[in-house]
């Protein structure tokens, strides 16, 4: 059940209330870690990195919904801004790398664009 859709119970409060406490003593050392290297925004990008990349693991695909055809049609029409694919729009890029992209990038349209009706029919 989503928790945004529904009012939480004591417990969930607290467990938030808790979360949020441990995320700012994590955030107060990353801090101090920041002013002790030599180039402190590549570590916080680093960091911001790392974060995402273990979050999005944690995502629960199942509940991700597809893009609608009209909002595949259009992210489709984006073009990729890195790697070996620059420049290229999306519905350009073979299907098995964009599956690749899909678990390393930039994750949350990417798994709604592959759900879609329009690329499930494109498969076929």
């Amino acid at each position: 059940m989503d928790l945004n859709s529904r009012i939480a119970t004591d417990d969930e409060i607290k467990q938030r209330i808790e979360a949020r406490k441990s995320a700012e003593v994590i955030f107060e050392l990353a801090e101090q870690q920041a002013n002790e290297v030599e180039l402190p925004a590549l570590f916080w990008r680093k960091l911001l990195e790392m974060c995402l990349t273990k979050t999005e693991k944690r995502i629960d695909q199942s509940r991700m919904k597809p893009m609608t055809d009209i909002e595949a049609r259009r992210f489709g029409h984006t073009a990729i801004e890195f790697g070996e694919f620059v420049g290229q729009l999306v519905k350009d890029i073979p299907l098995d790398r964009l599956d690749w992209y899909g678990e390393h990038l930039f994750i949350d349209q990417l798994r709604r664009y592959l759900k879609s009706n329009y690329v499930k029919r494109e498969r076929t």
